[in-house]
């Protein structure tokens, strides 16, 4: 049985070996959809693989892969449910993974602990990214304004950069 993804929460979970999980969530044409899996804990050779199918099944050709996180960037060419599957890209190799949805436009909850919330103009919100992390904010603005954003490099492991 699938489990329904909830736009940026996390969905930790669990592969034994040659095992698939899979999630679900809906989206209209045209949202912007991004799913990371990042690695929790693992056998060593475990590494989060993803892939995503379309509402009606058929595979997208949208995968990731990595010993660290898998990505994928997709915007939805229909509206409906989609399937997201997670397993290891390394046959026969358990470990854990934390999965997260991130869709646009669309309300997100914030979970306990992380940055994400509402920006006040000429404010700022310090973050913490961690592996498999996206923080969302939104902020109010009226036709005709101008809006300039930064992300500046607090700290990092020497091959961290912000991205917005």
């Amino acid at each position: 049985m699938a489990i329904t993804l909830t736009n940026g929460n996390y969905a930790d979970g669990a592969i034994i070996a040659n095992g698939t999980n899979s999630y679900t969530f809906t989206a209209n044409k045209g949202d912007t959809i991004y799913l990371s899996a990042a690695l929790l804990t693992g056998d060593g050779s475990f590494n989060p693989w993803i892939r995503l199918y379309g509402t009606n099944g058929v595979y997208l050709n949208q995968e990731g892969s990595s010993y660290t996180e898998a990505r994928i960037a997709y915007v939805a060419t229909n509206s409906g449910t989609f399937t997201v599957l997670v397993s290891s890209g390394n046959a026969g190799h358990s470990g854990t993974y934390r999965l997260r949805l991130a869709q646009v436009p669309g309300a997100f909850v914030t979970p306990a602990g992380d940055e994400s919330g509402v920006l006040t103009n000429g404010g700022y919100r310090d973050g913490l990214i961690e592996v498999g992390d996206v923080d969302f904010y939104t902020f109010t603005a009226n036709k005709g304004d101008n809006i300039y954003l930064s992300a500046a490099l607090l700290t990092g492991d020497g091959s961290f950069n912000p991205w917005i």
